[in-house]
């Protein structure tokens, strides 16, 4: 199955996305872009991990992520044969509905939705890995699929 056209990527689009995976209120930089060196500025001022970056690094990350961007619009995938077990953020910007429905596409099995308050950029805190991997572990413990020990703790 074709998804459709490839956008394309400019380095505004790939400063937009760094920034806002730090917090950076995306609407205002939207509407006032940042150039290269400001955005690197405001990385190393706040001691991000990407506060090392050169403008060199970032127009390669422009590119890997277009290139990425032309795999997932172009790829045919057929259905699998396995449940899914999706993550959601409940505060993102492009919040979702039916995104259980947009995979049913992709398995044969069933797609199971749990939903996590906070942005898709924050699924990777403790916080919310926490919960996805209490979720994770009752999903392989209901399939059987992991062991516990005598005190009934994950083995």
């Amino acid at each position: 199955r074709v998804v459709g056209e490839v956008p394309a990527v400019d380095e505004a689009d790939v400063l937009l996305g760094l920034l806002v995976i730090f917090d950076h209120d995306e609407e205002q930089l939207q509407r006032e872009p940042v150039a290269q060196e400001e955005a690197l500025e405001l990385l190393r001022k706040e001691g991000t991990a990407l506060a090392g970056l050169t403008g060199e690094q970032i127009t390669a990350l422009g590119t890997v992520l277009g290139n990425n961007l032309a795999v997932m619009y172009k790829y045919e995938s057929t259905p699998c044969e396995a449940d899914i077990v999706l993550f959601t953020s409940t505060t993102s910007r492009a919040r979702n509905e039916n995104i259980g429905e947009d995979w049913r596409g992709h398995t044969m099995g069933q797609v199971t939705v749990h939903e996590l308050d906070c942005k898709h950029v924050h699924m990777t805190q403790p916080g919310p890995l926490a919960e996805i991997g209490a979720i994770v572990a009752a999903h392989l413990d209901a399939a059987h699929l992991i062991g516990k020990d005598k005190n009934g703790e994950l083995a």
